[in-house]
């Protein structure tokens, strides 16, 4: 009886370990793929605040980018001086 208490935890471990596996192992949407799905699902859209919207013209178009204070309070600060001082300003 004590050899089959022992075996039990090791095959609950082992089908935790499959289960986590089998899940990291579904594939995800491509950058390109959620891009195409959402540009035409509306519903997939939300508005973003405009003090926390990048705008950075580059050679190919314009890119938005959306700083989310609540996970880097400190770099989301530190890029909203720069950017408002001019520091990239002309830089490639």
């Amino acid at each position: 009886m004590d050899g089959r208490r022992r075996i039990i935890p090791v095959i609950l471990a082992g089908l935790a370990g499959m289960m986590m596996t089998i899940g990291f192992a579904l594939p995800t949407p491509s950058v390109a793929e959620e891009t195409a799905a959402s540009r035409f699902d509306p519903a997939r859209w939300r508005a973003v605040d405009p003090e926390n919207l990048l705008l950075m013209d580059l050679a190919n178009g314009r890119v938005a980018i959306e700083l989310v204070p609540a996970f880097a309070p400190r770099s989301v600060a530190q890029i909203k001086r720069l950017v408002r001082s001019g520091f990239y300003d002309g830089l490639s």
